[in-house]
């Protein structure tokens, strides 16, 4: 209780002390603001005043300003926008020149209305602009909007599930942290332990990992049960430079909730549908689960995984004809993320 009691005091708010005289040598801070609240507001206003020297500096006349590609890639965006909203610009001469052979003279007009032409009726205005929502004009209009509209780039759809992932992950750690602290047995074993136990050797620390993983898929079994269930599979290297299979399982629990569990990770001599095929099926009857089962398989597009004659989904769809392939969304997300970039 008197912990939470300094706690609780150490967070309230204290009151601001009663102003002192003060003698000539004694001198009042200028500014009763926190350092940390007056950097954020330098930073504002120093990102304020770059945006505002930007928008000072960029030369309106087309024929003048730098080409977009001579920016550099992460100002490009910034350097649109802020010409977007400096409107269009039109250089108005004294006089123009002609372009038309000498028979037929014609030089533009800063006076003309083009939009007018003909009395609106098939004016080169219409023309430009099309009939289709899809035309040039149309489609750059909404990429106009699209670029607008900062709030929808998918940066900040990225940071924002980047910073719950991470309160994810946290929240996972400190579960598994408390499930360790407060088991019964695991809190014996570690708070009363023999003379020479310390549990610091890398063999022990694994035993201890494999218990708890062998735990945790047997519980993700009991999930399952005898319901169909869909798998998703994926390659890569680890730091060795050997391959590894990551095996996800999606499947509905009893309470009509679709789940997916990470169920283990195992190790391949090679990526070959065949090879993929034979570890994949020896885990899932380690844990008795059905090959017939499956209705469902989710992977890259490689060649060795989508392949329509030998891949693992073609092995895989002629056992189990509902197992339905299905291209993964996030690496489909990947691909256009890299092409974007």
């Amino acid at each position: 209780m008197s912990k939470q009691t300094n706690l609780l005091n150490f967070l309230k708010r204290k009151e601001p002390e009663p102003a002192t005289t003060t003698t000539d040598e004694e001198v009042m801070p200028e500014s009763s603001t926190p350092a940390i609240e007056q950097n954020t507001f330098e930073t504002q206003r120093t990102e304020t005043e770059e945006n505002e020297d930007l928008l000072s500096s960029l030369e309106r006349d087309p024929g003048l300003r730098i080409p977009m590609w001579d920016y550099p890639y992460e100002k490009r965006d910034q350097i649109r926008r802020a010409y977007l909203k400096l409107k269009p610009y039109q250089p108005i001469l004294k006089s123009f020149s002609f372009s038309s052979p000498d028979s037929h003279r014609r030089r533009f007009r800063s006076s003309c209305n083009w939009k007018k032409v003909n009395d609106g009726n098939n004016c080169p205005f219409i023309t430009h602009v099309g009939g289709s929502p899809c035309s040039a004009h149309n489609n750059s209009v909404r990429a106009k909007l699209d670029l607008l509209n900062d709030r929808g780039h998918i940066r900040h759809a990225l940071i924002a599930q980047g910073e719950e992932q991470i309160k994810r992950n946290r929240l996972r750690l400190r579960t598994s942290i408390d499930v360790v602290r407060y088991n019964d047995e695991v809190s014996k074993a570690i708070e009363n332990p023999d003379y020479n136990a310390k549990y610091v050797a890398s063999s022990i620390q694994k035993e201890i990992l494999q218990i708890i993983s062998a735990k945790v898929r047997n519980h993700i079994r009991e999930e399952i049960g005898e319901s169909k269930f869909c798998i998703i599979v994926d390659e890569a290297r680890d730091e060795a430079r050997r391959e590894q299979m990551a095996i996800v399982l999606r499947f509905v629990d009893k309470n009509g909730s679709i789940r997916e569990r990470f169920l283990q990770l195992v190790r391949v001599n090679d990526t070959s549908p065949t090879t993929l095929k034979r570890e994949l099926c020896l885990v899932l009857k380690e844990h008795n689960l059905l090959v017939e089962n499956i209705h469902g398989q989710g992977y890259d597009g490689a060649s060795n995984m989508r392949g329509e004659w030998n891949g693992l989904q073609a092995l895989f769809l002629a056992d189990c004809p509902y197992a339905y392939y299905v291209h993964c969304f996030a690496h489909r997300l990947q691909l256009a993320l890299v092409l974007c970039i």
